[in-house]
């Protein structure tokens, strides 16, 4: 099994703004960054992309816009969620690579959580969650 592989909806060269409806996936090995391919999904079914995921060994996806109930399987399946990012997939990519994703350059606009986490790194959902729910957000 790959140790880490990410996957980033795109749409146009650029995250797309909504994972759930996102159907082509760059997809990078990042022990070989010139390893990248794109993954193509059919509209079967909510499950059926997460499940292609899956198979397909991704360990993180980063996104932009993701509902609950896709950040939920993707959890559910054992894959790390990073949302909230914007731009254009490979300047992501490679700011990720070089541990250089940081919220003040990649986020979305109008994030929530923005300025929580303002000058670090972009959060994993899980921290995000966490926070909200310190905060009195939803359990």
């Amino acid at each position: 099994m790959i140790k880490d592989r990410l996957a980033i909806p795109v749409h146009n060269d650029r995250i797309s703004p909504l994972f759930d409806v996102a159907r082509r996936f760059v997809i990078v090995d990042t022990e070989v960054p010139g390893n990248k391919f794109y993954l193509i999904t059919s509209v079967r079914s909510d499950i059926s992309i997460i499940e292609k995921l899956k198979e397909s060994e991704i360990s993180l996806v980063i996104c932009s816009a993701i509902s609950r109930k896709f950040a939920l399987m993707l959890d559910f399946m054992g894959i790390e969620l990073m949302p909230g990012v914007a731009g254009f997939a490979d300047e992501i990519i490679e700011a990720y690579l070089s541990n250089r994703l940081y919220i003040d350059q990649y986020a979305m606009p109008g994030c929530s959580w923005r300025k929580r986490f303002r000058g670090k790194r972009c959060p994993y959902y899980r921290e995000i969650h966490q926070n909200q729910r310190g905060r009195g957000g939803k359990k």
